[in-house]
Parts: C-alpha cells; sequence; structure tokens
C-alpha cells in the first residue's frame, strides 16, 4: 500500500466520523428542543390551570349566596381546587385538572337549571373567563400532546434513538392521553 492510498483511507476515516459525530450533535440537539418544547406546553397548562384555580374562589363566593345552587358542587370544586394546589406530581395536576375541567361543565348544566343565576352580570363575567380559560387549556393541552408524540417518536426512531440511550432520554408519559 502506497502512501497515497493511505492518506485517502485517512480522509475517508476522518470524513466518515465527523459525519457520525454530527450526526449525533444534531440528534441530540433535536433531543435538547424537543424536550424543552414538552416543557413549555406543559408550563402553559399549569398556567392556565393556576388561572382557572385563581377563578374558583369568586365563582364560590358568587354562588354561595344562592342557597338553591347545590352546595355540593360548590364543595367539589373547592376540594378540587385544594387537590391541585397541594399535589405532589404533574400527573396528579393532569387528573384534578381534567376533573376540573369536567365540573365546570357541572357547573354550566346547572346554571341552566337556574336562569336567574344567568343574569347576574358578575357571574356571566367569571363564567366568561372560565370559558375562555378552558379553551386555553385545551389548546394548551393539544400542543402537550403532540409535543411528547413528536418527543417519543424520536426517541424510538433510528438513530436517535441511539443518542436518546447514550444520552439517558427516556419516553415522556403522556399525561391527557
Amino acid at each position: 500500500m502506497n502512501l497515497k492510498n493511505l492518506k485517502c483511507i485517512v480522509i475517508i476515516t476522518i470524513i466518515i466520523i465527523l459525519v457520525i459525530l454530527l450526526a449525533i450533535v444534531l440528534s441530540y440537539n433535536e433531543l435538547v428542543r424537543l424536550d424543552q418544547e414538552i416543557d413549555a406546553h406543559w408550563s402553559e397548562i399549569k398556567n392556565q390551570d393556576q388561572r382557572k384555580v385563581d377563578l374558583i374562589p369568586q365563582l364560590v363566593a358568587l354562588l354561595s349566596g344562592y342557597q338553591e345552587f347545590e352546595s355540593s358542587t360548590l364543595e367539589n370544586i373547592t376540594a378540587l381546587r385544594s387537590g391541585y394546589l397541594n399535589a405532589t406530581s404533574n400527573k396528579e395536576r393532569a387528573d384534578i385538572s381534567v376533573e376540573m375541567s369536567s365540573m365546570f361543565n357541572d357547573i354550566r348544566v346547572t346554571f341552566e337549571q337556574y336562569p336567574y343565576l344567568n343574569s347576574i352580570e358578575s357571574l356571566i363575567g367569571v363564567q366568561d373567563e372560565i370559558a375562555g380559560t378552558e379553551n386555553r387549556i385545551a389548546y394548551a393541552r393539544s400542543q402537550y400532546i403532540d409535543a411528547v408524540k413528536e418527543y417519543n417518536t424520536k426517541v424510538r426512531s433510528f438513530p436517535s434513538n441511539i443518542v436518546a440511550g447514550a444520552f439517558g432520554f427516556d419516553e415522556k408519559e403522556n399525561l391527557f392521553s
């Protein structure tokens, strides 16, 4: 083997190593970006959930004056608020968030049973804020679900699964599926 052939082999080997290193760096950076995107979407869900939780005392104060309004509804929504504020995990917060959304739907149905409640301006305002917040939460959950799906696909796809395994990128749990 002559010196010219040896130089070609060395250059080709270096190019292959550089391409592999570039692929690893790009894959790693993409995994980091996707991981951060999931965190950002989860933060938006928490932000909107907190907004909803902050509206609960207003709603309870407005409704507690109406004896005909079901006290169990007020107790349940207050208990959910406390549960959310005391939750220790994202999964627990997500589960309570879903329960709160269901409870607000029940409250809307209850409003229909008491038409005079719909005539109270401050109550209508709080109801509108809650409805808007619910819409933002639904959108944020959708974004979160999509981000988790994209991340998990990347973590499981070849060759990024090798980089994910090497650097400790594990699949994320989809908290809303």
